[in-house]
């Protein structure tokens, strides 16, 4: 192996390795995400004054995570970006022996939620809260405005 190849193994690895630590970050996020959803559902169960407050703190929460979530999903696109650089300058012989990532026109077939690109399974999430939560605060408040 010669020094160029040597170098643009080296890189590739190392960007590999930050594409794959994205993967336990969005997993996280996520599992962190559904927790604290649990968290305002009790609590607004348990406020049984319908207090805007709840709602208003799941809104802003929701809206926040998915710009949270979205900026780890970006750069896992962007590491990904980077490894097909690097694999791009392989020679034949390195790209057989390194050629990891699913190609478009691979023979493995991926079961149907196998396909789905994971920006929308951890964005998804997040604006479907923030609208249920939305529309509870929307009716909250309609409830107090009411009854003054």
């Amino acid at each position: 192996m010669n020094e160029n190849d040597k170098n643009h193994l080296d890189g590739w690895k190392v960007v590999i390795d930050l594409w794959k630590g994205e993967n336990s970050i969005k997993t996280s996020k996520l599992m962190m995400f559904f927790a604290v959803q649990t968290l305002f559902v009790i609590a607004f169960d348990i406020n049984k004054d319908l207090n805007w407050v709840v709602p208003l703190l799941a809104v802003l929460f929701s809206l926040f995570w998915y710009f949270c979530i979205g900026r780890t999903v970006a750069f896992q696109k962007y590491w990904k970006k980077k490894a097909d650089e690097f694999y791009n300058n392989f020679t034949d012989g390195m790209k057989e022996i390194y050629d990891i990532f699913p190609k478009p026109d691979d023979k493995y077939s991926f079961p149907f939620y196998g396909k789905m690109p994971a920006k929308f399974i951890l964005l998804a999430p997040p604006l479907i809260t923030f609208a249920i939560w939305l529309i509870i605060f929307v009716f909250v408040l309609t409830i107090e405005y009411a009854k003054r």
